[in-house]
C-alpha cells in the first residue's frame, strides 16, 4: 500500500525565557518538537533554485509536500522531517525557503 504523506514534519518551539528555580538558580528549557503535519519529503538530487518572496534567488536541496489545507509555515522557520514520531534520524532539517498552497497540495521548499 503506497501512503501519500509517509514522513512527519516538525519544528521547535523554543521556550520564551529561561526559569528561576526555588533556590535562585536561573534554568533553561528544553525546545519542545511541535508536529506541524504529515508530508513527503523528496530530496533533490540537481542544484535547483526557487524565488522566495523577498525576489531574491535561493538553492534548495528539498521539496516537503503537505495536505491541501495545511497551515502556512513561515519563511526562515528552522523545519526537519522525520521518517515517523518514534524516529531519532532526521531526513532534513533547514530553513523554510518558501510555502506555497496550490490547487492540489502545499509545498515547502527547504
Amino acid at each position: 500500500m503506497i501512503t501519500q504523506y509517509p514522513h512527519y514534519l516538525y519544528t521547535d518551539q523554543i521556550p520564551a525565557a529561561s526559569t528561576q528555580d526555588a533556590n535562585g538558580n536561573w534554568t533553561s528549557q528544553e525546545p519542545a518538537a511541535i508536529l506541524l503535519s504529515r508530508c513527503r519529503e523528496e530530496t533533490e538530487p540537481r542544484a535547483r533554485e526557487i524565488q522566495a518572496s523577498d525576489g531574491k534567488f535561493y538553492a534548495y536541496s528539498s521539496l516537503v509536500q503537505l495536505p491541501k489545507g495545511t497551515a502556512p509555515v513561515a519563511e526562515g522557520t528552522e523545519i526537519y522531517v522525520k521518517d515517523s514520531p518514534e524516529s531519532t534520524r532526521e531526513r532534513i532539517r533547514g530553513k523554510v525557503l518558501k510555502f506555497d498552497s496550490s490547487q492540489l497540495h502545499c509545498r515547502i521548499w527547504v
